[in-house]
């Protein structure tokens, strides 16, 4: 199999800030261990750990095994707690009142914007 026509995930946890870690998900392992160990790094994972999935045994169907795994993966991940997440931004600019006409959340500043420009 060429790597070049190859899909593997690269997944990087940033949850402990200053020890992101990097998990590989690869069907026909460990074909793409190397470039995953140099992209994780470049991503600033102190750690790559391969991860176990199912393995194909053809050379062409990495595209289901890898849209399968992302699926577990995200269904995984969706049950878990979520983090508490301090905002350092000013967030409240951007978390408005609903919008009168849609019921949708608007932008403060858009109002600001209309106001200022004339009719």
């Amino acid at each position: 199999m060429n790597g070049a026509n190859h899909w593997s995930l690269l997944l990087i946890d940033r949850r402990a800030r200053e020890r992101p870690v990097a998990y590989h998900y690869d069907s026909f392992s460990p074909l793409h261990h190397t470039i995953a160990t140099e992209f994780a790094e470049r991503l600033g994972a102190s750690s790559l750990q391969p991860m176990g999935m199912a393995q194909q045994r053809n050379s062409f169907d990495c595209g289901v095994f890898l849209l399968d795994a992302t699926r577990e993966l995200a269904r995984r991940l969706a049950q878990e707690p979520r983090p508490r997440i301090k905002c350092c931004c000013r967030v409240r600019e951007w978390l408005p009142s609903q919008s009168l006409s849609t019921g949708r959340p608007t932008p403060s500043h858009w109002g600001r914007e209309k106001a200022a420009t004339p009719s």
